[in-house]
């Protein structure tokens, strides 16, 4: 079982096909700013592997809150490398290596959690001129949890071509996410009607 995860562990050379994207990652790692991680996100959403994580992340949280680690990595192993910029993919990952006792992996998952939070909070302020853009829905929630935002309203705001998902925290304050390139038209209601994941 050790054996597997540490195969699994191998980041990022074994999630990242390409030598360009391997490049855009270590950039990244190495400076986790806008500019970075902008440039990554962008191969990453175009890439075939793309997931929103939405659904997958329920699936994951549920496999290793029944110790089943190896089918949780195999359903990671699918997402990659389009989620990894997300940071709940990190947490995940760090989880599942605190669980069977892989202290650096650990490490090295909870640091690529922080560097992804790290890409994501330079993109922007957090209000609606200049949001904070995000890759994946989950992203949301693990920027409000890191920031120890508690949310009393969630709400979806369309401007021209660009979407918005606004929170307004229990303080009054508003945060605003740009999920735009997120959603394609079909999903927007969809948006509307389901929570992110907590």
């Amino acid at each position: 079982m050790l054996m597997q995860l540490d195969m699994f562990f191998q980041l990022p050379s074994r999630f990242i096909s390409s030598l360009f994207m391997l490049k855009l990652f270590d950039q990244f790692v190495d400076n986790p700013i806008a500019g970075t991680y902008l440039a990554l996100r962008k191969k990453l959403l175009t890439d075939s592997t793309y997931s929103t994580l939405t659904l997958e992340a329920t699936e994951i949280a549920r496999l290793i809150e029944q110790q089943l680690f190896t089918k949780a990595l195999e359903l990671l192993d699918s997402l990659q490398p389009g989620c990894l910029l997300s940071p709940r993919l990190h947490f995940f990952l760090a989880t599942i290596g605190e669980k069977v006792g892989d202290t650096e992996q650990l490490e090295v998952e909870r640091f690529l959690f922080r560097t992804c939070l790290d890409g994501i909070l330079d993109t922007g302020s957090g209000d609606r001129r200049s949001p904070f853009i995000v890759t994946h829905p989950t992203d949301v929630a693990d920027v409000l949890n890191t920031l120890e935002i508690e949310k009393e309203t969630q709400f979806l705001v369309e401007d021209n071509e660009h979407r918005y998902d606004v929170i307004r925290s229990v303080s009054g304050e508003e945060y605003c996410f740009d999920i735009t390139a997120l959603l394609r038209p079909e999903e927007v209601g969809i948006w509307r009607h389901e929570s992110l994941l907590n």
